[in-house]
């Protein structure tokens, strides 16, 4: 029977991790299940749960307690290295799989098309704050290079939808370069290193959720830690630049300050604070309506109400 390896990258989330370990282990698939799981330095006492649950599915779960915190895309790699399945996914500790027969259906196109060496499909979006749910509706111009579409974190995709072939991602990703030089992120740069040897397949079925939260490593409360962290994705720029650059270059970059600069505005919508947004906004070239509306007070207040009327409309 075909292995299959599932990894969980984990940092804390201990009222979240028991729904995802259950959606990985409960899936309703012709092959065996190996989890996987990277606890990346956790402060809120996770390893009684691991261990409940290390009981419950005798032989299926393997945990690796990380020394140090060594980054999300560190723990991750190490975990891609550590799987011994012919197909490989991915289930972060906050997401789930809420179909039951996700690595079936994966497996099957897998196992049909053999010239597939990573499958995405579509998942569910779900916000746990506002209770918003929404389908991710995936798709992308297959006329347009994939690397032009992955690049500067505009992947469509999401990782615990995927699955790939693990011997073909070993011998063509440099995942030593994640641990080596502990990436801010493990996602698009993957999608890129991949992209460069393989087209990504998409099949229509939704297999997952993504959970949206008020804050997370990738998505943090703070205006400085959020600019620290956008300051290391750079760095993850720049080596994307250096490895491939008959695709990127450094004038690429450029772009960097605004796509960065979008972001923090966001945060200051979220945060209703205009003081902050008006300052994001300045260093805009005020091309969206968050931009425009955020030069005053009067309008940014209104796209708040706005969007609020919005959400209740369509929620």
């Amino acid at each position: 029977m075909k292995l299959i390896s599932v990894v969980m990258p984990s940092y804390n989330r201990a009222e979240l991790v028991g729904k995802a370990i259950d959606s990985v282990l409960t899936q309703k698939v012709n092959a065996d299940i190996e989890l996987l799981i990277g606890d990346n330095c956790s402060t809120d006492d996770m390893k009684p749960i691991y261990e409940q649950y290390i009981q419950k599915y005798p032989g299926k779960i393997t945990v690796f307690y990380r020394e140090r915190n060594v980054g999300i895309a560190s723990n991750w790699a190490q975990l891609i290295l550590s799987c011994k399945g012919e197909y490989v996914c991915n289930c972060d500790n906050d997401d789930f799989w809420h179909n039951p027969n996700k690595l079936q259906i994966q497996l099957d196109y897998m196992e049909s098309h053999p010239e597939c060496n990573v499958l995405f499909s579509q998942y569910t979006i779900y916000n746990c704050l506002t209770g918003e749910v929404s389908n991710s509706g995936i798709s992308y111009n297959k006329n347009i290079p994939l690397y032009k579409t992955l690049w500067g974190s505009k992947a469509p995709f999401h990782i615990s939808s995927m699955m790939f072939r693990r011997e073909f991602v070993v011998g063509h990703v440099p995942l030593e370069d994640f641990i080596k030089y502990e990436f801010s992120v493990q996602d698009w740069p993957f999608y890129i290193l991949l992209s460069r040897y393989t087209n990504f397949d998409l099949i229509d079925d939704n297999l997952s959720t993504f959970v949206i939260h008020g804050s997370s490593f990738t998505n943090p409360p703070d205006y400085d830690v959020y600019s620290s962290r956008l300051s290391k994705d750079y760095e993850v720029v720049k080596y994307l630049c250096e490895k491939f650059p008959d695709w990127y270059d450094m004038e690429t970059v450029e772009d960097w300050e605004k796509y960065t600069n979008r972001l923090l505005l966001n945060l200051a919508y979220r945060k209703n604070d205009y003081t902050k947004a008006h300052q994001y906004a300045k260093k805009s070239y005020h091309e969206s309506m968050k931009e425009k509306c955020a030069m005053s007070w009067i309008t940014f207040k209104m796209y708040l109400l706005l969007s609020g009327i919005k959400r209740k409309i369509f929620n």
